[in-house]
């Protein structure tokens, strides 16, 4: 019903580790997609149950309630090279005057990442926009000390937001807010 009353769906499927439900919402999702071409269709495993997988639903519920859309963010992410990370519990999202993403953000416990700005908008203070909104929700949660993940040819750019190396890989930066 929903998908023929024009509506997009996204599922939050039981752990894929207790459960068959995500690899046949997989199934699902390519079987209704090409019934239903145009609409937007989505499985997440959520690697949880019971009360997590509850409280992932009512963050995903209000975070839709707050104008986000996963598609939006998600394609946003990948025009920057970047990818929608599992397990991401907080989206900070900067809109331009158009409505369209000009910056994102994300917080998974005690990491950010999938932090990326529109090239249209670099040196706006963009970053830390949404960094600093990070910091607050860590904040409200009680984490006193964050990691953040990021390209190495980002260093300097969190280094100027108080983040500090911790390993390096080809591809790869791990950095903190805290000298170590």
């Amino acid at each position: 019903p929903l998908l023929q009353a024009g509506q997009d769906v996204l599922v939050l499927a039981f752990s894929s580790g207790l459960s068959t439900t995500y690899n046949s919402s997989l199934i699902a999702v390519e079987e209704l997609g090409e019934k239903y071409p145009e609409r937007k269709l989505y499985t997440v495993d959520t690697l949880c149950a019971s009360l997590g997988q509850g409280l992932l639903v009512w963050l995903c519920a209000r975070e839709r309630e707050k104008g986000r859309t996963l598609e939006e963010v998600r394609a946003f992410l990948q025009r920057m090279g970047l990818s929608y990370a599992r397990g991401i519990e907080h989206t900070a999202v900067v809109r331009d005057g158009t409505g369209a993403v000009a910056a994102t953000a994300s917080l998974e416990g005690h990491v950010i990442k999938c932090v990326a700005v529109d090239p249209d908008a670099q040196g706006a203070g963009l970053t830390a926009t949404v960094v600093t909104a990070l910091r607050q929700k860590a904040l409200e949660q009680g984490l006193r000390r964050l990691f953040l993940y990021t390209k190495p040819e980002n260093l300097e750019k969190f280094r100027g937001l108080g983040f500090y190396e911790v390993a390096r890989a080809e591809k790869a930066l791990l950095m903190e807010d805290r000298r170590g």
